[in-house]
């Protein structure tokens, strides 16, 4: 019998997974046939749009001509400065579901305009909710340390040079943020230059939200449990009884 519980015990501590995905990524690599195109848009774009009325932004590859080299050197970056001097917001075209008690994290790399390095460059990223959500564990880094945001509702998580000053020779940097969901939902990934105006903005490359959820036992757990605990239930219904001895 002890040797049964035991099992069953073990079977207990088992290590649980934590199923984790990749929700979302973009490096807009392969994006518009991997060709320059300026003042993008949602049909230039895979996973992303850009805002009406926000402005543009453009989709540019290292050796193109315009001076910028993106993450990594090869492949597509995003000028969230456009060429029509507005500078644009992008939203990803899918909303992103998660559940309660989901941790969430996103992590992009952005860099400053490369070009004219004296400018200060406004950007920001982060996720909408469209809605007042329930959110704890919330760390936020811009690039220049993480510091800890206090649980609440919130309608969505940003980080920005606010934060982290970048300039045009500011080199690509990892800004991120993560949280967990209090309640479940659906979000957008948002990024954009707040000022812009001179059709040379912060670069933006390697965007990544991953979705991990709570720590489930393994299915090889499940079963040893359940076997632990029919063997157990088998053991003490074969257990005799003992004899009892009345003296008068």
């Amino acid at each position: 019998m002890r040797i049964l519980l035991t099992g069953t015990l073990l079977a207990l501590m088992l290590p649980a997974s934590a199923q984790a995905s990749i929700s979302f990524g973009a490096t807009f690599d392969a994006d518009n046939g991997g060709v320059t195109k300026l003042n993008a848009d949602g049909t230039n774009l895979a996973a992303f749009s850009v805002i009406p009325g926000s402005g543009t932004v453009d989709l540019v590859h290292t050796g193109d001509g315009f001076g910028i080299v993106c993450a990594g050197g090869p492949g597509g970056c995003i000028d969230l400065d456009g060429s029509t001097g507005d500078a644009g917001i992008i939203v990803s075209k899918p909303g992103l579901s998660f559940a309660a008690g989901d941790q969430v994290n996103l992590s992009f790399l952005i860099s400053g305009n490369q070009r004219n390095l004296a400018a200060a460059d406004t950007w920001f990223g982060g996720v909408s909710f469209g809605g007042l959500l329930n959110m704890s564990n919330i760390v936020l880094d811009a690039g220049c340390g993480s510091f800890a945001s206090a649980n609440g509702a919130y309608n969505g998580l940003f980080v920005g040079a606010g934060a982290c000053p970048t300039f045009g020779n500011t080199p690509f940097a990892l800004r991120t943020l993560s949280f967990t969901a209090g309640q479940s939902g659906t979000l957008h990934l948002l990024f954009g230059d707040t000022v812009g105006a001179d059709n040379i903005g912060a670069i933006l490359d390697n965007v990544v939200l991953r979705v991990e959820s709570p720590a489930v036992p393994e299915p090889a757990t499940w079963m040893m449990m359940i076997a632990g605990f029919a063997m157990v239930g088998r053991a003490m219904r074969r257990r005799r009884p003992v004899a009892r001895v009345t003296y008068a």
